[in-house]
């Protein structure tokens, strides 16, 4: 017959000692008529940690082994999968810092979805179980932290960072039969991206370098993130006779109140100018109060 636990045993006697207590101080109150009035025994909650989160892996990363238990919503680009031998697991690496390809993690999940596949972007739940070795392009090795699946979501790049406030633009400025168009500007809450169009309508190729795009909003200069982040591509630098080409440029985040923002960009020209051509330049008053300027 198995041996009863001393510490367990300990702990009932104590428990039915108290509960005993209890049970005669209860009976006394009631005796004098003080029961009615006694206050109800409250528990105080165990803290619940948050999740950890996409602001939070740049310094939990780093102690991938501290992050073990811990609970995580990460949102990253997915660069390689793989099946797991003998099971029905898959896993695959995402680049959490997905603009700057850093802070990669691993995760597992089973039963993975066929549209897990590189290249995708995801938002995972899950929980650190372990950690595991990796080696980085550049031949460093370090541990990265490995996640347990409990939900996916597959989705795309303005998925990942959607967008809180859209400006639809639409204005066109046009110079040597070269019309570039400045089609929206988009608030998220990470980042600030511009969308434009390059429509060639003169006779030979013309350049349109996805590089010198700056804002201004009053004394403030802001410059394009280059090279942008994985799905939203900028322009790719040749615009062929008769063709339009469209492509992102990536800012900081930005609020999308305040003074009017101007826009100017001198990467759109022939590769031999006839004329000198003057930088496109868009005043836009974000906060909707007066129609774009060029």
């Amino acid at each position: 017959m198995p041996v009863p636990n001393r510490r367990s045993m300990t702990g009932r006697s104590v428990a039915c000692t108290v509960l005993a207590g209890l049970a005669v101080g209860v009976a006394l109150l009631a005796a004098c008529g003080l029961g009615g009035d006694a206050p109800a025994a409250t528990a105080t909650p165990l803290a619940v940690q948050t999740p950890l989160t996409n602001g939070d892996w740049m310094l939990s990363h780093p102690e991938a082994a501290e992050t073990i238990g811990r609970q995580v919503e990460l949102r990253g680009w997915v660069f390689d999968v793989a099946s797991i031998p003998d099971g029905d697991e898959t896993a695959f690496l995402v680049w959490v810092d997905f603009d700057n390809d850093d802070l990669p993690t691993a995760f597992v999940i089973q039963g993975a979805p066929p549209e897990l596949e590189a290249n995708a972007f995801v938002v995972v739940r899950g929980v650190v179980e372990g950690t595991e070795p990796h080696t980085y392009p550049d031949g460093r090795e370090a541990l990265i932290p490995r996640v347990r699946v409990t939900a996916l979501t597959i989705t795309d790049r303005l998925g990942i960072r959607p967008a809180v406030w859209v400006v639809d633009v639409g204005q066109t400025l046009t110079q040597a039969d070269i019309r570039v168009t400045l089609e929206r500007i988009e608030f998220a809450a990470e980042e600030t991206r511009l969308l434009f169009a390059v429509d060639n309508r003169s006779d030979e190729t013309i350049s349109a370098i996805g590089t010198g795009v700056r804002m201004q909003r009053g004394e403030v200069e802001f410059r394009a993130v280059f090279p942008t982040g994985h799905g939203v591509p900028p322009p790719r630098g040749r615009v062929e006779s008769g063709a339009v080409e469209r492509g992102w440029f990536q800012f900081p985040p930005l609020d999308r109140l305040g003074p009017p923002l101007v826009i100017i960009w001198d990467g759109a020209r022939p590769d031999s100018p006839i004329q000198r051509f003057r930088p496109w330049q868009w005043v836009v008053d974000t906060a909707g109060g007066q129609q774009p300027e060029g």
